[in-house]
């Protein structure tokens, strides 16, 4: 009794249940693309981190960390710092 009223009810809304299932297909498919492109934009764009390490001076080091997956190549580091009176100091780094 029970199993007639629903398979009556399911073909009378077929249609309408095949396009809600058909949008909801769509939905998760999208969602999957999204995280294709995603994991596949960040493998591929390098990410570097820059710190100054202990102090402030001209002599400090500076720590240069690859955080992506992919080798990162660095052949030079171009330096600006900022001094008294507003001056600018530029500075080319090959070793």
């Amino acid at each position: 009794m029970v199993g007639e009223i629903f398979f009556g009810w399911i073909n009378e809304n077929t249609n309408t249940i095949t396009s809600v299932v058909s949008i909801i297909t769509v939905g998760i498919w999208g969602f999957y693309a999204h995280l294709l492109y995603r994991d596949y934009s960040n493998r591929n764009h390098p990410r570097i981190l820059i710190q100054q390490c202990s102090s402030s001076n001209a002599n400090s080091l500076c720590l240069l960390t690859n955080m992506s997956e992919k080798i990162l190549y660095v052949p030079c580091v171009f330096t600006v710092g900022y001094g008294e009176k507003k001056s600018i100091y530029k500075n080319k780094i090959n070793d």
